[in-house]
């Protein structure tokens, strides 16, 4: 983890409970702009920082866990400890539609 994660996880630990708990974008989107306001760090490096912690956050509640020794680059194996239950997302499977992507923001920019 990085520092600037470690940031955002704490930001986020502090501010998830309040009225944005069902509203991930826009959670993220705060985040960010703390992030960016606070340390000066480029939108790139604040929304992957923020998108990193709100995952821990959620795998916090949730269990669930990426299964990195059974993950590919098509094939994303995620696990549940506590149940055993293990799911499997294809990226064949995956829609082209940006909108469609529950984390939001395009990484894919250069880096800055």
């Amino acid at each position: 983890m990085t520092e600037l994660q470690g940031h955002a996880l704490n930001w986020l630990r502090q501010h998830h409970c309040q009225h944005l708990r069902g509203d991930r974008m826009r959670l993220v989107d705060r985040c960010t702009r703390y992030l960016i306001e606070r340390f000066e760090v480029s939108r790139r490096q604040a929304d992957i920082a923020s998108v990193h912690a709100i995952a821990d956050v959620e795998r916090e509640e949730l269990g669930w866990r990426i299964d990195a020794l059974r993950t590919t680059p098509n094939a994303l194996f995620l696990y549940h400890p506590a149940t055993g239950q293990t799911k499997v997302f294809l990226t064949s499977d995956l829609p082209d539609d940006a909108a469609w992507w529950p984390a939001g923001g395009d990484l894919s920019q250069p880096h800055n």
